[in-house]
């Protein structure tokens, strides 16, 4: 409760968490504004004065040196806005109390003295005689704890064996609230043994005895900084409202249940187009395709007319997106960019995994890839074992990028952007498929190995709904300064995660018309626009032998690894300037932003807005040396990280139901006499359907989640609801 700088009186009661202590002072967040230095602080629920407000906090290095948000040592010139502030700080009542008492006073102050700790000197006996011992309390918690246990063990279970890593098809959740399941919760707290400490003694009562919290994200966490951790109890009951209780254990700044979610790749079904891969058309991702050359020559020769297909050779409008991004400028003349393999820029992608399909056979790095489902060094896509050389979802992005300009497979044409430079792609996999992703924390052991490794570019071609995890994931590579570039997605218009944050690089998809992709995500966190609608990928043949072949496809799936490559051939020329100190952390990701931008080619086809600055150019790309570190700016600058935090808390329930319900619908095509994905039958929890109703009112009741919606409604309140979501941060 603060007078700023002697003006009318401010209350907090935003933005409000508390932090730590010390042996003197508390650590929390609020608004406060210059001037309030003596303001009280009050407990919630008691409205006890606890501190008095003494000043902003800063991070300082072992020095006690004060550091920017980019790691660098502060001067006196650094403003505000760049000191990396990470909390207020109040003097503890108590210690103030202390003081006060055991002063050396003069005899004519003794009687002010005796009137201040007057109230005090009454109420403490009272307080002490009041407050049971806490080891007996402990003692009588463990051994009703412990007796509970026992009793369980003794009874017949009924716990399903469900194994930690979940594979395809296990979006069922139990219906019965009885029945007690394995479930995987992450929590944001402070990396402070003590603070873990507490949070584990609190869980233990709550739970069974002995739950231990392990970091989400290990070999890059920091010491005393805010990092993701999880757990993993039985549980029984709607999971997303329990995380809504985590929240509220001291210590715990938010938390999420890390369920099953649906992937966003590219989720058009399959056969179109003359047979076209649109990715993720059946869970098994098969690859499945027809060749639709023709279509495809019809679409952009006669139905209308694409500068990069008509008149054309099949050699060269079989690659066209070369051409509408510039590529062919850099890597199909005399004019040789600086090499990224030379370089040693290191690029990793987040997908389901590399196969030997004759397009990309050699050229993904096997000696350095990782399965992160199973915890292997082999990332390899295994419904390809005795099916023959099937084309996934991972081989199909990767091989824009590392793609043999040869393959014996018929309709070849296109090839990787990276590949005349002899480069090999790193896979990371992350999913099974491009349906499922079983638990977040794969993503983020991905990342986390991705940073400490030192990778430079990450490119991803799918996605999630928004998610606690998947905002600090973002977050953390931007502070990294990887350049984590992300496909904006497909089918549901509003831009998912991780390409929503601030701290990605978000890719809307365009087609050779320079026209927007009908199926791609847009909006304001778009930040440019590729290649994404009918490209020539690899595909495996539906019809006859099933041989290898190609086909034109579409999703910002394929769009996203043009600027991956982009990113990688400026990264490479400009490597010298920086890596200067200056351009460290998050500077060095956005230098690229911005000649993304700067660079980009305005195109009259694109929409006015959503699709970014408007269409690769990376022969212009080169030519756009990095922006002087100085005149950058932090994209987190102005983004209101508590409240979009606790939005999140407060619908993510409801946005996790309506996008699984969402492509349940998309994904729900007949495989015999099953739905290729069985939709969720565990209805919201009774306050998400308060949430619910007070957000869409009583009248839309039709709609409520519990009952079959169509596609259009899911499609409308799964974008009102993110919508909110994202507004908070603004």
């Amino acid at each position: 409760m603060q007078h700023p700088n002697g003006l009318p009186k401010k209350v907090v009661l935003k933005d409000i968490r508390f932090f730590s202590e010390t042996g003197t002072r508390l650590v929390y967040e609020s608004d406060t504004l210059p001037g309030s230095s003596g303001s009280p602080v009050f407990g919630m629920g008691t409205c006890e004065i606890i501190a008095l407000h003494h000043s902003g906090l800063s991070r300082t290095d072992d020095q006690n040196r004060v550091l920017t948000r980019s790691g660098q040592l502060a001067t006196p010139e650094t403003p505000d806005d760049e000191i990396d502030w990470i909390g207020n700080e109040g003097i503890k009542v108590s210690v103030i109390v202390s003081a006060v008492r055991e002063a050396t006073l003069s005899p004519d102050m003794e009687k002010g003295r005796r009137a201040l700790l007057k109230d005090t000197d009454n109420i403490a006996p009272q307080l002490k005689q009041a407050l049971p011992d806490q080891a007996s309390v402990r003692s009588g918690v463990n051994n009703v704890v412990t007796a509970a246990a026992m009793s369980n063990n003794s009874a017949p279970s009924n716990v399903p064996d469900i194994p930690s890593s979940p594979k395809e098809n296990t979006m069922d959740v139990p219906s019965s609230a009885n029945i007690s399941t394995p479930t995987a919760f992450i929590i944001s707290a402070l990396n402070k043994p003590e603070t873990v400490s507490q949070i584990e003694a609190v869980l233990s009562v709550k739970y069974p005895p002995g739950i231990k919290l392990s970091l989400l994200t290990p070999a890059t966490a920091v010491a005393g900084k805010e990092e993701l951790f999880t757990f993993t109890t039985n549980f029984s009951g709607n999971a997303h409202e329990e995380a809504g209780k985590l929240a509220q254990v001291p210590g715990i700044f938010y938390a999420e249940a890390d369920l099953p979610l649906y992937l966003n790749a590219d989720t058009v079904n399959i056969i179109r187009k003359g047979g076209g891969p649109a990715e993720s058309g059946f869970l098994f991702d098969d690859g499945y395709g027809t060749p639709n050359e023709d279509a495809f020559l019809k679409n952009y020769t006669v139905t209308a007319v694409s500068k990069f297909v008509a008149g054309r050779k099949a050699e060269e409008y079989r690659r066209w997106n070369w051409y509408a991004t510039g590529f062919d400028k850099i890597l199909l003349t005399q004019q040789t960019p600086a090499s990224p393999h030379e370089k040693g820029i290191r690029v990793v992608q987040f997908d389901t995994g590399y196969t030997d399909h004759s397009k990309v056979a050699g050229a993904f790095d096997t000696d350095n890839d990782y399965n992160f489902l199973d915890n292997t060094n082999d990332a390899l896509d295994l419904r390809t074992i005795s099916l023959g050389k099937q084309p996934g979802h991972g081989t199909r992005t990767g091989s824009l990028l590392i793609g043999h300009d040869f393959s014996p497979a018929a309709g070849n044409g296109n090839c990787g952007l990276l590949a005349p430079d002899n480069y090999k792609l790193v896979p990371f996999r992350i999913a099974e498929t491009v349906v499922i992703i079983n638990r977040q924390q794969q993503l983020a052991a991905a990342l986390d190995a991705a940073i400490a490794q030192g990778f430079d570019i990450i490119t991803m071609s799918m996605g999630i709904p928004p998610t606690l995890t998947t905002a600090r994931l973002a977050k953390k590579a931007y502070e990294s300064g990887v350049i984590w570039c992300c496909a904006a997605g497909n089918s549901v218009q509003a831009v998912v995660a991780p390409a929503v944050f601030p701290g990605t690089i978000a890719v809307a998809a365009s087609n050779p018309l320079d026209r927007e992709w009908t199926g791609s995500s847009r909006g304001d966190t778009v930040d440019i626009t590729a290649p994404g609608e009918d490209v020539l990928v690899p595909i495996w043949q539906a019809a006859g032998d099933h041989l290898e072949g190609f086909a034109y496809g579409d999703g910002t799936s394929y769009a996203t690894p043009h600027v991956a490559a982009a990113a990688a051939y400026w990264l490479a020329k400009y490597q010298d300037q920086l890596r200067a100190p200056e351009y460290a952390g998050w500077k060095r990701v956005e230098a690229f932003r911005q000649a993304l931008k700067d660079s980009a080619r305005k195109s009259d086809q694109l929409p006015t807005k959503g699709f970014g600055s408007g269409i690769l150019n990376a022969e212009k790309l080169l030519n756009t040396p990095p922006k002087p570190a100085g005149k950058l700016n932090n994209q987190y600058n102005g983004w209101n990280e508590s409240a979009f935090l606790n939005s999140l808390q407060g619908y993510g329930e409801i946005v996790k139901t309506y996008w699984n319900k969402l492509h349940n619908a998309i994904f729900g095509t007949r495989r015999g006499n099953q739905e290729s994905l069985t939709a969720i039958s565990t209805p919201m929890s009774d306050s998400a359907r308060m949430l619910e109703s007070a957000t869409f009112g009583k009248s839309r009741s039709a709609y409520e989640s519990t009952t079959p919606a169509t596609y259009p409604d899911l499609l409308q309140r799964f974008n009102t609801v993110q919508s909110i979501i994202e507004n908070a941060a603004k």
